[in-house]
């Protein structure tokens, strides 16, 4: 009956019962120190930002408590788990794996599975510092970058629109041609409106530029702020090369 206790006590403390081999791994993730000052255009292949914003991000998520426990097993550093977080957003399909980014960063599975959780965390926590709906500067400023970047004729459209195309029976009398679409149909748009502004920054690898705006690199902080503006300005019917908003 002992052995049996033994056996049963060994079970259920036990994570892993039959153990592999464990799976060599080799961290690149000190090298990442030296493309910060050596080649920092590698480091912004991998990490998406400059390395001064990602210093500047450190240093505003680092204390949060979700990087800190009172556990036995201390966490990796802030700065490794923001690599990994960085690195897996900034890629997809099998890149973006857990797998994959265990590999390339030399820690588990589970350690990119919790870095990537507890980054989003830290960073979502800054969300009123990074979102917020536009002042009249910053209208400003994106009817300005819009007239550079297409013609003055669509100046005053400071809203960027994205949606579900819905086709409709024949060309529209009003503008027909304005409606005619990629894939050779006219349609109309069911569409969100995102600021063309903040996108600006999200999409343009710019040196000088916000350290918040990198914060919301990410998909899933586009998503808040594409939900943010849907649930002020609501969905609006009009194609999205046509529609002009002051």
């Amino acid at each position: 009956m002992k052995d049996l206790a033994t056996l049963v006590d060994k079970i259920q403390t036990t994570r892993v019962l039959d153990p592999g081999e464990p799976i060599p791994k080799l961290s690149q993730l000190p090298l990442l120190e030296q493309f910060k000052t050596m080649s920092p255009e590698r480091f912004r292949k991998k990490m998406r930002v400059e390395p001064e914003i990602f210093d500047h991000i450190v240093s505003l998520i680092q204390d949060h408590p979700v990087f800190h426990n009172n556990s036995n097993c201390p966490q990796i550093p802030v700065p490794a788990q923001l690599a990994i977080f960085l690195n897996r957003a900034g890629h997809s399909g099998n890149l973006a794996s857990p797998a994959d980014i265990a590999q390339w960063a030399g820690v588990s599975e589970g350690t990119v599975d919790n870095a990537t959780k507890r980054c989003l965390i830290a960073l979502v926590s800054l969300h009123d510092q990074a979102i917020h709906m536009p002042t009249e500067e910053d209208k400003e400023a994106a009817k300005a970058y819009v007239e550079l970047e297409t013609c003055p004729e669509w100046r005053d459209g400071f809203l960027l629109a994205d949606g579900t195309k819905i086709p409709v029976f024949s060309k529209p009398g009003f503008h027909g041609e304005a409606w005619f679409d990629k894939n050779k149909d006219y349609s109309l748009d069911a569409q969100v409106c995102v600021l063309v502004w903040v996108l600006t920054y999200l999409l343009t690898p710019v040196l000088y530029r916000s350290s918040l705006c990198h914060i919301i690199c990410s998909s899933w902080i586009i998503h808040l702020v594409i939900l943010e503006v849907f649930m002020i300005h609501g969905p609006s019917v009009a194609p999205a090369h046509t529609r002009s908003t002051s």
